[in-house]
């Protein structure tokens, strides 16, 4: 699912991601050398899909015009963690066009990163649980479906899948 995607872009996410500088990781060290999930991550943390990812949960969650603010707050959640998980990938990539990581340096920007990713959980979880409280039975359960599977799956396989975020690929 799309807002997992965004705030587990480090992950995400979901990110969450997932609005700095114009150069990002994927443009400071070629894509062959950077690890898949780690690619991954910054595609899904770039303004433009993140932005869309919003949109199309917009959409599936059939906001009405009285839940708009709330949604807002959901949004720019999302958003804040993905410029977050942006900048720490930056900085990595950084560091790695300029020096040799050692693994104890590895193992401090996935800590880096992790810990985003939960602050962004933690961001979100708020505005998110005042958003679902104002929404109608299907639109919750639209929510819950949305966020059921990729965790379910995420917890039975060690990583983020499932239908709803193969969809977006």
């Amino acid at each position: 699912m799309h807002i997992k995607k965004t705030l587990y872009a480090g992950v995400a996410v979901l990110s969450g991601f997932t609005f700095l500088a114009s150069t990002f990781a994927a443009e400071t060290k070629p894509a062959a050398e950077m690890p898949k999930q780690e690619q991954r991550a910054v595609d899904n943390a770039q303004p433009e899909r993140v932005s869309n990812q919003i949109a199309e949960l917009h959409a599936k969650l059939h906001i009405t015009t009285d839940q708009e603010s709330k949604w807002s707050e959901v949004a720019e959640a999302m958003t804040e963690t993905a410029k977050q998980v942006r900048t720490k990938l930056t900085d990595r990539a950084e560091k790695v066009k300029t020096a040799n990581l050692t693994a104890v340096d590895e193992l401090r920007a996935y800590q880096d990163l992790q810990q985003v990713q939960y602050e962004g959980v933690k961001r979100l979880i708020g505005p998110f649980s005042t958003l679902y409280d104002s929404m109608s039975p299907a639109q919750k359960k639209s929510a819950d479906e949305l966020f059921e599977e990729p965790h379910e799956q995420a917890a039975a396989g060690g990583g983020a899948s499932g239908k709803h975020m193969e969809k977006s690929q």
